[in-house]
C-alpha cells in the first residue's frame, strides 16, 4: 500500500533543541534538560559526548490511525557543519521546514542563515521557539518582537506569522487547511518546552494533520509519466552476515521490488549492474515494492559474481536507475544573493543539487563579463572532479565562503 510519507526538515541554531523535540515528538517521553531525549536518537558517539549533531538524521514517527509517516530530517546547527546542512535543506523531497530557535538566546546568525536558505528554496516555514520554561518573560517576548520583524520584512519573507499558544483558542484543523493553501504566505509559530512538555501536544497535532506539500505534489505529478525507475542513495550500511550491501534512499520516480536489476553509479562515470536481493521500510519490515516518494532499504549486490560490492564504493549523491547517464555539464539560471566582490569566468563555489555536492567550474557567463549581488544569468558549470547524475529543471545552491546563490538548471550535457 503507498504511504503517505511528509519530510520535514528541522534546522536552526546551536542549542535550539533540534533533536530534544524531535525526539519528544517520536517517543512522546519528556526530556531532562541534560540530553536525555537527544541522546535516544544521537547517530554518532561524538553527538552524545559534546551534544551537536554533525550529520543528517532521518527521525520516523507512524501517524496513530493513518498510513502516513512523519520524516523529521535532523539537520546541523554549528556553522562550521552548514554545508551539512545546506545539503539537507536542498533535497527536493524536503516539504516543509520546522526553524527551531531557542527562546533564550534568540535570533542567531546562524539561525539567519537557515531561514534564508529556507526562504531561498522556497519551502513552506513554521517555527517552533523552545525552551519556554527557562525563558524569562521579558527576553521571551523580546526573541518573538525579532522573529515578526524578519518574517513580515517586506523584502525578504513577507509572511503573516501565526501565533499558537492553546489548543481551544486556535483550531489546527483550520490552520494546517490555512496553511497548506497559503504555505509561502503564512507561518505559524509555536511555543514549546521539551522538559515540561508545554504546548507539544498542540506541535504533535499539527504535524500530523499535514498534508503532502501543494508545491512538491505538482512535481510529483510530472515525474509519474517517467518510468525510468530511479532510487536517490542517502547513506550505506553493512550489516553482519548479509551479502552485499544495504543502502537507504527514496524513490523519485517509478517503483522498486525485489529481484529488480538496476545500475548504480556515477562511479568515475561509468554504472554497475546490481540486482536488489530485498527491501525494508524505515521500520525494518520486510516490504515487497517501493513506490514513488517513499524512503526505505533495499539490500543490493553485484550482478557479476567476480566482483565484490564495498561499502566504501557508494557515496551520497550516487542512484540506482534503470536507463543510467551522467552529466559533466550543464547550463543554469542563476541569481547572485551576495557575494563581497565580483564573479568571472573559472569561478570554483561548491553546488547542492538534491544529495549531489561537488565544486563547479564557471566555464561561461551569457552576455555578461562579471556577476555582482542581485544579478541574474544563465551560465555553464562543469563538474570539477567526476560526472554526477542531475536533472533538467532541478534547484541548485551555490556555495563559497560569504557568497550564496540559487537557480535552476535548464539544459544539461551527457557524457
Amino acid at each position: 500500500m503507498n504511504k503517505r510519507e511528509i519530510v520535514i526538515s528541522v534546522c536552526g541554531a546551536v542549542n535550539a533543541s533540534k533533536s530534544s523535540c524531535c525526539s519528544v515528538l517520536k517517543y512522546g517521553e519528556l526530556d531532562n534538560g541534560n540530553g536525555l531525549a537527544r541522546n535516544k536518537i544521537a547517530k554518532h558517539p561524538h553527538e552524545i559526548k559534546y551534544g551537536r549533531t554533525s550529520d543528517i538524521n532521518n527521525i520516523y514517527v507512524k501517524v496513530k490511525d493513518s498510513n502516513k509517516i512523519i520524516t523529521f530530517v535532523d539537520l546541523c546547527g554549528h556553522r562550521k557543519y552548514l554545508k551539512t546542512t545546506v545539503r539537507g535543506l536542498a533535497s527536493e523531497f524536503i516539504d516543509y521546514c520546522m526553524l527551531m530557535v531557542a527562546g533564550n538566546s534568540g535570533i542567531s546568525r546562524i539561525t539567519r542563515q537557515h531561514l534564508s536558505l529556507a526562504l531561498m528554496l522556497k519551502i513552506p516555514l513554521f517555527v517552533v521557539i523552545s525552551k519556554i520554561d527557562i525563558t524569562p518573560p521579558n527576553i521571551l517576548t523580546k526573541t518573538l518582537k525579532s522573529l515578526v520583524k524578519i518574517l513580515e520584512n517586506k523584502n525578504t519573507a513577507k509572511k503573516k506569522c501565526v501565533l499558537i499558544t492553546k489548543r481551544k483558542k486556535n483550531n489546527i484543523e483550520e490552520l494546517n487547511f490555512e496553511f497548506y493553501n497559503r504555505p509561502l504566505k503564512i507561518c505559524p509559530v509555536f511555543f514549546i518546552s521539551n522538559v515540561t512538555g508545554k504546548n507539544v501536544n498542540i506541535l504533535r497535532d499539527f504535524v500530523s494533520n499535514l498534508q503532502k506539500s501543494k508545491i512538491k505534489l505538482k512535481k510529483y505529478k510530472l515525474l509519474q509519466k517517467n518510468k525510468n525507475s530511479t532510487f536517490i542513495i542517502s547513506d550505506t550500511y553493512k550489516v553482519v552476515g548479509l551479502s552485499g550491501v544495504v543502502i537507504a534512499g527514496t524513490v523519485r520516480c517509478g517503483h522498486i521490488k525485489q529481484n529488480d536489476k538496476l545500475f548504480l553509479g556515477p562511479i568515475e562515470g561509468t554504472f554497475k549492474e546490481v540486482i536488489v536481493k530485498s527491501l525494508h521500510d524505515n521500520f525494518r519490515n520486510y516490504i515487497e515494492e517501493l513506490f514513488q516518494n517513499e524512503s526505505g532499504c533495499l539490500n543490493i549486490k553485484y550482478t557479476n559474481s567476480k566482483f565484490f560490492l564495498k561499502q566504501s564504493t557508494i557515496k551520497r549523491g550516487m542512484i540506482l536507475i534503470k536507463k543510467p547517464n551522467c552529466v559533466k555539464e550543464f547550463d543554469a539560471e542563476i541569481r547572485i544573493l551576495h557575494h563581497p566582490t565580483t564573479i568571472k569566468k573559472l569561478y570554483e563555489p561548491v553546488v547542492h543539487c538534491n544529495n549531489v555536492r561537488q565544486t563547479v567550474i564557471l566555464t561561461n557567463i551569457k552576455n555578461k563579463k562579471y556577476l555582482r549581488t542581485g544579478d541574474t544569468s544563465i551560465v555553464k558549470l562543469q563538474f570539477k572532479f567526476r560526472p554526477e547524475y542531475v536533472e533538467k529543471g532541478s534547484n541548485i545552491v551555490l556555495r563559497e565562503a560569504k557568497m550564496k546563490a540559487m537557480g535552476k538548471i535548464l539544459k544539461i550535457y551527457y557524457i
